[in-house]
């Protein structure tokens, strides 16, 4: 499992429950010269301190979650359990990679309750649990997680997510930092073993939709203030894949972003897409699932894998790629409207594409060099 890193400075935890989540890591006792030691991931560590500093490293979108460590018994010489512990559970919050001197708290615990346990064992294999069954691959457990979800919070999908979440939020993105002496230890969501599992093909936008998408992608989140994180997620990404196409970054335009959200709510209120009307601007128009609502940008981007740099021309294969990296487009407005369990989202760009004949000059090759 790889993951991305997000900062933490660990002093006294503040433990939130975003949904019935645990990540649980088995780590073995392994006996040296009658003393004992940690071991995962085919390495032996001397604390639990030194274990954790090699949780993060090596999956460090796990930084600042809480996470289960279970010491499920003693290993012999072939690494297999000899000893099995009946229970020797800790919880724990992982610490930021860049703090090594960070102070790293375990408390003991008697058993995992949560509904929703995702395993990692010290030899590297997953397991996957909901509601208290053992189910067999990721994509029965994505089905029961989002089953779960919907259910939780009602046909309408009018609750989803948690008190606790707004308020975890709207500290994080009004302050911009954490505050200190206080610290949030947040549940990991298996929603984003869902969205990885739905990233598809195209490695550099999953790269970028990573960086982007690093925390946050949770409803409740992303619905605050009318959806002002999701469209400044939503800009950042588009903005990312520009900057990676050698061309300007977009400014969103209020008065562009007030027609956008008219446009949504028409479309909302029919409940469905209709024929593009015609505008001043290039739109993108597209409806979601709400649980899939962060991929829609990147869906968009992707139509790049049918673009030929080489001898282009406009398809409708590939006109939401085209809106989204044309290089004279300087402005974008934003519309996002919720409608039950679905999103509406429409995108106006300006100025309005007038010469679809002028590719060579207005859609850049990518650079390879970096990623943004």
């Amino acid at each position: 499992m790889k993951f991305i890193l997000y900062n933490l400075f660990y002093i006294i935890p503040i433990i939130f429950q975003i949904d019935a989540n645990s990540i649980v890591i088995e780590v073995a006792h392994k006996i040296i010269s009658n003393k004992y030691f940690f071991y995962y991931d085919y390495t032996t560590f001397s604390r639990k301190e030194d274990l954790s500093y090699h949780i993060v490293e090596n999956n460090p979108q796990l930084a600042g979650k809480e996470i289960i460590i279970k010491i499920v018994g003693i290993i012999n010489k072939y690494n297999k359990v000899s000893i099995s512990y009946s229970s020797n559970f800790y919880r724990t919050c992982l610490p930021n990679i860049n703090k090594s001197g960070s102070k790293i708290q375990f408390s003991s615990i008697k058993h995992v309750k949560d509904n929703t346990i995702v395993t990692f064992s010290f030899k590297g294999n997953t397991k996957f649990e909901c509601n208290g069954r053992r189910v067999p691959s990721l994509r029965e457990f994505a089905q029961c997680v989002l089953k779960k979800r919907h259910v939780t919070f009602d046909l309408g999908c009018l609750t989803l997510g948690n008190k606790n979440e707004h308020m975890i939020c709207n500290k994080r993105y009004s302050m911009n930092s954490i505050i200190e002496n206080e610290e949030i230890c947040e549940k990991p969501d298996t929603l984003l073993f869902i969205l990885e599992g739905k990233l598809g093909r195209n490695s550099f936008s999953s790269l970028i939709w990573k960086k982007i998408w690093i925390n946050r992608f949770s409803y409740g989140c992303y619905s605050y203030m009318n959806f002002k994180l999701l469209k400044e997620r939503f800009l950042r990404e588009i903005n990312a894949y520009r900057t990676a196409h050698k061309v300007y970054p977009l400014v969103e335009n209020l008065q562009i972003s007030k027609e956008a959200q008219k446009r949504a709510e028409e479309i909302a209120s029919q409940k469905r897409i209709m024929s593009i009307e015609i505008s001043d601007y290039n739109q993108i128009i597209g409806s979601s699932n709400l649980i899939y609502a962060p991929l829609m940008v990147k869906k968009w981007y992707d139509e790049v894998l049918f673009y030929n740099f080489k001898f282009p021309f406009f398809t409708n294969r590939v006109s939401n790629f085209v809106k989204i990296v044309w290089k004279s487009t300087t402005h974008i407005g934003i519309g996002i409207v919720k409608h039950k369990c679905k999103i509406f989202v429409v995108l106006k760009f300006s100025p309005k594409i007038r010469n679809t004949y002028n590719f060579i000059s207005n859609i850049k090759s990518r650079r390879t060099n970096n990623l943004f």
